[in-house]
Formats: C-alpha cells, sequence, structure tokens
C-alpha cells in the first residue's frame, strides 16, 4: 500500500480500491491495463464485465460503476487524486482511503477526491494538505 518510486523517471503511481476495500498498488503503466490483466480474477469475484471497447475511460468506467475506486499520484505534483462513485463512499472507499492516505501522509501535498453521481456529474473536493501534520491529511477528505 506504500507508494514507492520504482524508478527517478516515474512521474506518477496507480492503485486501486477493490469493492470488498483491499487497495491494490501495481505496476502496470495505466489503471486499464491493471483491469485487463486481471480481468478473470475481477469477473468472478466481483461481477466485472468489460465493455466492448477495451479503450482506457470505458475499462475504468466499467470497474468504478460496480464499486472500484481509482487512485493515481503524482511524484511531480504531489496530487492524490480519488474516482469513486458516491454511493459507494461510506460503504467501501473511505476507510481505506484514510488508511491509505495515512500511510503515505509524508507524500501527499494535494487530496483531489472526484464523487460521482453519474459519468455527468460529480462533486469534486481540492484540498492542499501541504502545511498539514501527516496524521491530519486523511481529515481533509469528504465526510
Amino acid at each position: 500500500m506504500k507508494l514507492l518510486r520504482q524508478s527517478k523517471w516515474q512521474d506518477c503511481r496507480k492503485a486501486w480500491i477493490l469493492p470488498n476495500g483491499d487497495v491494490i498498488v501495481f505496476e502496470e503503466s495505466c489503471h486499464r491495463d491493471h483491469i485487463v490483466n486481471h480481468t478473470d480474477e475481477y469477473e468472478k469475484k466481483f461481477g466485472l464485465i468489460l465493455p466492448k471497447s477495451l479503450e482506457d475511460t470505458a475499462v475504468r468506467q466499467a470497474a468504478v460503476e460496480i464499486g472500484f475506486t481509482r487512485i493515481n499520484y503524482q511524484f511531480v505534483n504531489g496530487i492524490l487524486t480519488v474516482e469513486t462513485f458516491k454511493k459507494y463512499w461510506h460503504t467501501v472507499t473511505r476507510n481505506p482511503l484514510i488508511k491509505f492516505i495515512n500511510v503515505n501522509a509524508e507524500l501527499i501535498d494535494f487530496i483531489r477526491v472526484n464523487l460521482f453521481e453519474n459519468w455527468g456529474y460529480y462533486t469534486e473536493s481540492f484540498q492542499n494538505v501541504m502545511e498539514k501534520k501527516n496524521c491530519q491529511k486523511s481529515r481533509y477528505i469528504p465526510d
């Protein structure tokens, strides 16, 4: 669950919070590749059905719609971006995300959370936590 830079050239790390609350930090270059590489496992465990188009956005949307939470961290600016559906925020996402932020707090300067109602509408929370104590950063995600 720790965000480690694999090389000095790596500019970001990616993770998923799975519908069962497990956090997976992965090596693939994008969220889509991780889902495609684990399709059989996620289909059995969570009922994931990939779209006919394996285009990046379509695959991410299929995963997020059934309870996956997308996490992207950029080393260059310290921004942690989280995307999930609002209906999963309290049941699946929030507690594992708090743990994730606490483990990686020293790296995080900004937290962006996009809570989707549907794919056309979402609420964004963007917090500057650069000056906050590491132990307090997770307090700045939406309730």
